[in-house]
């Protein structure tokens, strides 16, 4: 490698990427780990002082990038990369087991915009897992499957290669999660599956039908396995294939997400001409162009601490149940009737929301509701009723207050009860809360100021609890019952009793009030009982 560095000569052309090759690298096959990683961390040095040596040619050539390949006899070589951050070439150490190829493949310089990687799990040539930690937030973080699919594939056989990538994307994400680091932060999961094939006779006539092709693809797997995405905490599918009539092949990107019912979108990718390098992205129904493909929106960020607040509790977030519903309806007319195409529109829903004490639809998006009660008129075609039953469904948000009951919960829960018996249909009431609230008044927590007996031995008790003037005169009235006291010239407010009244913190209830409502819910969910067909799941 030394010889390598006196010799070095570069062509005269312009460079975006060199690849080194290395013959017979010495590194002893060492049972201790210790000091195989010794070793190692040695030859990674070598490496290191080379590129160093070169970083001035490099530089003059504009080459960002720098591979090696260290061959070994017999074994597999190991791979190393360097890219040049503008003070000095540093190893990208998260690479170390991947070709220089796929950091192309697997698009996985777009991947840096949005995330920081850990060095890569990987089993085979095809599959790369990394744990991802989000710019924008560091406790979010990200289990990404990145794969490669190099069989060829005719627009007869892609759907089936697209499903049965996307079962074994599972498998791989399920044993990522085995590692205790990733079971303990629950990260969720982001598959990138790219055929690198073109695709022979298809042309840009044929790109709507690729996105037809994908989205019978990922419905086949939600339906049968709508479960395990939850449990695998999939959030994105996103798959790059080829249309290899037209010349250049032109490459569409195809990308669902469960925010959006893993309903798929399918996207033209623009090359640079000169780097090869994308540039940007069009949707090819609006023709809306993209600069960054990846960026978590707000609403999606949202979701996910939503979706990992329910995980928590060892439950499914209620935004999440409809479009279950919608895989195991999918999923029964596939077995009870095979025969016979799936209907459009299997499931419906329109959320209801509370105005002026009556229940009215509302179009607003998912998780934008401030009460735990989440209220669905749906409509659904059963193979017994292909025309379609409506159903009112009611379920506890736990993201909200612990899915607790207060007024206003107890107030929704029964309307909608009422709803169903007046239509006379289903009531289905999904199970996920902590009873009746029983809270605090927040706003008082850091206001409230003790006057110990002692103040240097609490262990002694107090005289009582206090405002001092300036808080007193911040809270809304009715809020505490309080006397005043003076105490060296200082006026306290001496705290008779908390009331809580016009402050947020107890919109809602947070008391014995709930407790009625309890009565009134235990009321008329007996009373539907005797009406309507009644069913209550408890996640």
């Amino acid at each position: 490698m030394e010889s390598l560095a006196s010799g070095w000569k570069l062509p005269s052309s312009q460079l975006q990427e060199v690849n080194i090759f290395v013959a017979d690298v010495p590194v002893p096959v060492m049972k201790d780990k210790a000091m195989h990683k010794a070793a190692f961390a040695s030859l990674v040095e070598k490496c290191s002082k080379l590129v160093a040596g070169i970083t001035a040619q490099l530089r003059e050539k504009q080459c960002p990038l720098v591979h090696f390949v260290l061959c070994r006899d017999g074994a597999s070589p190991f791979y190393l990369h360097y890219r040049d951050d503008g003070s000095s070439f540093q190893e990208l150490s998260q690479y170390r087991l991947l070709r220089s190829s796929h950091l192309h493949t697997m698009d996985l310089q777009t991947v840096e915009k949005e995330f920081s990687l850990a060095e890569a799990s990987v089993s085979d040539r095809r599959f790369a897992v990394f744990l991802g930690k989000a710019h924008a937030s560091a406790s979010a973080s990200m289990l990404l499957v990145r794969a490669l699919y190099r069989r060829q594939v005719n627009l007869s056989d892609v759907e089936e290669a697209m499903s049965n990538q996307l079962l074994e994307s599972f498998d791989r994400i399920e044993r990522a999660q085995l590692d205790p680091v990733v079971e303990k932060i629950q990260p969720t999961a982001r598959i990138f599956l790219h055929f690198q094939s073109p695709i022979p006779g298809c042309t840009d006539r044929d790109l709507k039908l690729l996105k037809s092709i994908f989205n019978r693809a990922m419905q086949r797997r939600v339906t049968a396995y709508g479960a395990r995405l939850l449990k695998l905490r999939i959030e994105v599918v996103e798959i790059k294939v080829w249309a290899g009539a037209s010349s250049p092949p032109i490459a569409l990107r195809l990308i669902a997400k469960a925010t959006d019912g893993w309903d798929g979108d399918a996207l033209l990718e623009k090359v640079d001409a000169d780097s090869g390098k994308i540039t940007s992205w069009v949707d090819i129904d609006t023709n809306e162009e993209r600069t960054d493909l990846y960026t978590t929106t707000p609403l999606e960020m949202k979701m996910h601490a939503k979706r990992a607040a329910a995980r928590r509790a060892n439950t499914t977030y209620i935004y999440d149940f409809p479009r279950l519903f919608r895989a195991a309806l999918t999923q029964r007319w596939l077995v009870e009737r095979p025969n016979e195409p799936v209907p459009e529109k299997i499931f419906m829903s329109k959320e209801l929301r509370m105005q002026d004490g009556h229940l009215v639809e509302t179009s607003r998006g998912l998780g934008e509701n401030t009460v735990g009660m989440v209220v669905w008129v749906c409509m659904m075609k059963t193979p017994e009723y292909p025309d379609g039953r409506e159903v009112v469904l009611i379920g506890n948000d736990i993201t909200v207050k612990a899915g607790s009951f207060g007024t206003a919960e107890d107030d929704k829960f029964n309307l909608a009860s009422q709803l169903a018996r007046q239509r006379g249909v289903p009531r289905v009431y999904i199970a996920a809360n902590s009873g009746a609230r029983l809270g605090t008044v927040e706003e008082l927590k850091s206001m409230v100021q003790v006057a110990w007996v002692d103040k240097n031995d609490p262990n002694k008790g107090f005289d009582y609890l206090f405002l001092t003037e300036s808080d007193f005169h911040s809270l809304p009235g009715k809020s505490v019952k309080s006397h005043t006291v003076t105490v060296n010239g200082e006026v306290r407010h001496v705290l008779d009793s908390i009331v809580g009244l016009n402050l947020k913190s107890t919109e809602g209830g947070i008391g014995v009030e709930n407790l009625q409502g309890s009565g009134m819910i235990a009321g008329e969910t007996a009373r539907a009982y005797n009406e309507v067909f009644t069913l209550s799941y408890a996640t």
